[in-house]
């Protein structure tokens, strides 16, 4: 009895994830035609384009669910998720938005912590200047062209 309700909501949660993942496509497309009417959207520089590109299709579909992953699901020590925790972030997109030298400013983020993050944004195959709202999008339009 309980593995079925354990299977249903397991379905739930990935219904809800692909739902969410819908969502964020539609806004980030909404989003660039206001930036476009605004008149302050730019071409995606050489650089951009570059890093973006350098990653195939799978890997793309991988970034972006590893980027959507809480903290506390990724195998980082009890200190460095208590760090962040006490820094209200919750999942690496967090992380990597708020930037290296404003958790080492942050209050639960020690040295020790963020060269933690440091090693598995490595190991990860990302950086602290990677294009990541680029690479949720990319990941994103990938999902929903298996569809």
């Amino acid at each position: 009895m309980t593995s079925i309700l354990l299977d249903r909501e397991i379905e739930a949660l990935k219904e809800e994830n692909e739902r969410l993942r819908f969502g964020m496509t539609a806004l980030l497309k909404e989003l660039d035609e206001y930036r476009v009417k605004l008149g302050i959207k730019e071409k995606i520089d050489e650089k951009k384009q570059s890093t973006v590109n350098r990653y195939s299709p799978e890997e793309i579909l991988e970034l972006a669910d590893l980027l959507q992953k809480k903290v506390v699901d990724l195998p980082l020590s009890v200190r460095t998720i208590n760090g962040l925790h006490i820094s209200d972030i919750e999942t690496l997109y967090d992380v990597i938005k708020t930037g290296r030298s404003k958790l080492l400013k942050s209050r639960g983020c020690t040295p020790k912590v963020v060269n933690e993050i440091d090693q598995f944004i490595k190991d990860s195959g990302l950086s602290w200047d990677a294009y990541i709202d680029d690479i949720i999008e990319m990941g994103a339009i990938e999902t929903l062209s298996k569809d």
